[in-house]
């Protein structure tokens, strides 16, 4: 059986916003965005940690699920009919219709499963989850330091380290391994991944080879999900003597009859950059909503593999600080 290691991978939550279905969001944030929108807001935490954040707004209730900080689930109950509307125009714009109350969309890189009920209470009530598709080592710890020229991600563990760069002006952190650069979304985390045999070998190189036998377990997974094929390229880069795979695919087209928001953010397609370091994947990932986000895209991702730097020891995220504080680092 194919051993994952897995993580919590952010949904893009731009897709479902007016609606206020946030998931894999940090708690912060999310509090952030409800007292924004002036809800009316109270937290109970049980015996395992788990918390339950409820948020009255003006035209929904909603529940949020919170794990580990993070926010893996959400149920809202819309109050009237101009609300649930709303909701629901926000569901058939970015899921495809299984049955009679039950949809299926996908963000970059999870699968969301959205269902519909009526309570005792008399409201309709529509519960999300989410279901990642990778999920980070907890081998390696990370850390993201703000520099001059954008933001500085660090990963430790017993052995190694990785370092790397992204430049922006405006940088925030949103979900567990999500920034928000400059208003485009940005995920970056190392996986465990081994080789997948019913996939065919397409590289004599084994670095070549367990690249592109992860994208292809990836987009087969989203190809199953959704019941059709998924256009994609990809090809390889050499940077800075590295072997990096560069690859996208076109987002499903869940669009419906009932779509009737058709200027409301939607993903097309993801860009993804993987490498192979110490035995672990990193990826990088970038969602775009036109084609003329390409080009900026893959040159984005090109400047940060030009920052990648492997070391054979350990490092402390208080020293690398240090250094960004001293002029050191950029």
């Amino acid at each position: 059986m194919k051993k994952l290691s897995i993580i919590i991978l952010f949904l893009f939550f731009c897709q479902y916003a007016k609606s206020q279905a946030f998931l894999n969001v940090k708690k912060d944030f999310l509090l952030e965005k409800l007292k924004r929108a002036q809800a009316d807001i109270s937290i109970e935490k049980s015996e395992d940690g788990t918390e339950l954040v409820s948020a009255d707004l003006k035209k929904s209730r909603v529940i949020y699920v919170i794990k580990n900080n993070i926010c893996v689930a959400c149920g809202i109950y819309p109050m009237s009919i101009e609300a649930e509307e709303l909701l629901l125009t926000s569901i058939n714009k970015n899921a495809m219709k299984l049955e009679d109350n039950k949809w299926r969309g996908i963000s970059e890189v999870a699968v969301i499963d959205i269902s519909y009920s009526k309570k005792e209470n008399g409201y309709p009530f529509y519960y999300f989850e989410s279901t990642p598709l990778t999920k980070q080592n907890p081998d390696f710890t990370r850390a993201v330091l703000k520099t001059e020229s954008g933001v500085l991600l660090a990963y430790t563990n017993a052995e190694h380290s990785i370092t790397l760069k992204a430049e922006g002006l405006d940088i925030r952190t949103i979900g567990e391994t999500l920034l928000m650069i400059d208003n485009k979304g940005f995920d970056c985390s190392t996986i465990m991944y081994e080789l997948d045999k019913s996939i065919p070998q397409k590289s004599t190189d084994p670095e070549k080879n367990l690249l592109l036998n992860y994208m292809g377990w990836e987009l087969s997974y989203i190809e199953d999900q959704f019941k059709t094929k998924v256009k994609s390229s990809h090809e390889f880069k050499t940077i800075n003597n590295k072997i990096y795979l560069l690859w996208s695919y076109d987002v499903p087209d869940l669009k419906t009859n009932n779509d009737l928001d058709s200027n409301s953010t939607k993903i097309i397609k993801n860009y993804n950059l993987n490498s192979v370091c110490f035995g672990h994947l990193l990826r990088c990932i970038v969602p775009i909503g036109s084609a003329s986000e390409v080009l900026p895209t893959t040159q984005f991702l090109e400047r940060i593999a030009k920052t990648v730097e492997l070391h054979e020891h350990p490092i402390e995220f208080h020293e690398l600080q240090d250094a960004i504080n001293e002029g050191k680092i950029k």
